[in-house]
């Protein structure tokens, strides 16, 4: 287990031989939220949670029991609150920031694709879960990208890819090159 503090920010990696579900605990002590990663790859976010029960999380016995008795439905969630998604915010940085998708086509459900009823465009809606700025996962990545559930429809998307962050000293050196694409074959076999 590995426990950093950073600017009111706390946050806690646990191993697998000290919790079964719960791989990492965040607290922000600014706006009292307690966010938890489950081993399945969920987020959960908990408003309004007071800094003392955060600290008795913290030094629980049992990750698991603590959760289930005094956090699990005693707090105001996302999912549960006024608004069924997060709020959209960039919090840019002063400099432009590039970040480099990696996804796999394969893993992409077509049945989820949204299709514009005003122009017919097909969207590939996806939601790329970010590390905080200067953190990476165990692959040196940013974080992954999961495809995003329609409404309505009870399942959970799988991670179709990750992403990085990239740096360049010049803008003209961000290029997309499609011509070499377009030459492969296996372009058709695309599962849309």
């Amino acid at each position: 287990m590995r426990q950093t503090v950073d600017n009111g920010i706390f946050t806690i990696w646990i191993d697998e031989q000290r919790s079964s579900f719960i791989t990492l605990i965040r607290y922000d002590a600014h706006n009292e939220t307690l966010s938890l990663c489950f081993k399945n790859e969920t987020v959960h976010q908990y408003m309004a949670v007071p800094l003392e029960t955060f600290m008795d999380f913290s030094i629980a016995r049992s990750f698991g029991s603590f959760y289930n008795s005094s956090i699990k439905n005693k707090f105001k969630t996302m999912a549960n609150g006024e608004k069924k998604q997060p709020k959209r915010i960039n919090q840019a940085k002063k400099e432009r920031r590039y970040i480099d998708l990696d996804i796999d086509l394969k893993k992409i459900n077509k049945d989820w694709l949204h299709v514009s009823e005003k122009t017919g465009a097909i969207y590939l809606k996806m939601v790329l879960f970010m590390l905080p700025d200067g953190e990476v996962d165990k692959y040196g990545r940013l974080g992954f990208i999961k495809q995003r559930v329609p409404e309505g429809v009870e399942a959970r998307g799988e991670i179709i890819g990750n992403g990085e962050e990239l740096e360049w000293s010049r803008e003209e050196d961000v290029t997309v090159v499609a011509s070499k694409i377009e030459s492969k074959d296996w372009v058709d076999d695309l599962p849309f």
